[in-house]
């Protein structure tokens, strides 16, 4: 598609009589997205869907994340309104583009070049959008071209689904479909871990940190840790978890009380399982790590750890 003509959106069954194949051909020259009824997109999703879907060459498809769909960052906010979390997406995706073994029908983008290409199935083949997406898909699939998460796009609702039946022929027409979709599915997935590196705007990343070393002693380990944890404090953007010894030196504690967003946890509490951390450091780890580092060792720990929010 020439870059200077804007994609088509188009919303099957909102006053629209038109099928999938009928659709792509009234975009003309265009790539066409399919909106589906009840998908609310925020901001500038059609830039960044367009962007995904034209990153490679072999792209036929983007798909963008949706919130009630199965690649989701979270927490997303209680109350419904996604625009800002949507925003906090697209700024701290990682543009991963995972690839997808067939588009999510929500908003898609079909590129005019794969439809060229693979071409739609004749209109009375499938009863719905849905159905007639993932048959795309295939003839696509069959052709080397590839379906990509758009993981810096977020929209709102859930996913269509073919109609009653539908899924069973298209599994029988594609017999490689049901395990490719079984390799979406799986929660090691790429899908999935684009999804949880785009939620890192959504909230602070948790890290506890295992200080049992600052008892009333203080040497350079001991140094290292409070200037590590003081670091991350000033950040803003870290949940901290301490995990304290009995005697913790109480002019540490009171230092650490004036950080926001830190808990001092006793080691009997934290050694209970539902009290493990996102992120553990170990404080003998941090002493081998260094030790040899005396001046700038707690500094460049935080720089690596910022690298992560």
């Amino acid at each position: 598609m020439p870059r200077d003509l804007s994609p088509v959106v188009w919303t099957p069954g909102e006053g629209s009589e038109r099928t999938l194949r009928e659709a792509a051909g009234a975009a003309g020259r265009a790539d066409l997205v399919v909106l589906f009824e009840g998908i609310e997109c925020f901001g500038d999703w059609l830039e960044l869907l367009a962007a995904d879907a034209h990153a490679e060459a072999s792209i036929a498809t983007a798909s963008a994340m949706l919130s009630g769909g199965r690649f989701v960052p979270a927490p997303l906010p209680a109350g419904g309104d996604l625009a800002e979390a949507a925003a906090r997406v697209a700024a701290h995706s990682a543009h991963l583009r995972p690839r997808l073994s067939e588009p999510h029908p929500g908003c898609v983008l079909l590129r005019r070049s794969a439809l060229d290409a693979a071409g739609l199935a004749p209109d009375d083949d499938h009863a719905s959008v849905a159905a007639a997406l993932a048959d795309f898909a295939e003839r696509c699939t069959a052709l080397g071209l590839a379906h990509v998460l758009a993981d810096d796009v977020l929209a709102a609702g859930a996913p269509a689904a073919p109609a009653p039946g539908e899924a069973d022929r298209l599994d029988a027409a594609y017999p490689h479909r049901p395990a490719a979709r079984e390799l979406d599915a799986r929660t090691e997935s790429p899908g999935e871990h684009a999804a949880l590196l785009a939620s890192r705007g959504l909230d602070k990343l948790s890290v506890t940190i295992d200080a049992r070393s600052l008892g009333p002693a203080r040497a350079g380990t001991q140094v290292h840790a409070i200037e590590l944890i003081a670091a991350l404090g000033r950040t803003g953007e870290v949940q901290l978890r301490i995990i304290t010894p009995p005697d913790l030196d109480p002019q540490v504690q009171a230092a650490f009380e004036q950080i926001d967003d830190l808990t001092l946890l006793p080691y009997e509490q934290a050694a209970k399982p539902d009290m493990l951390a996102d992120a553990v450091l170990g404080a003998q780890s941090m002493a081998a790590g260094f030790r040899s580092v005396e001046t700038d060792g707690a500094q460049r720990a935080a720089a690596m750890l910022a690298d992560l929010l």
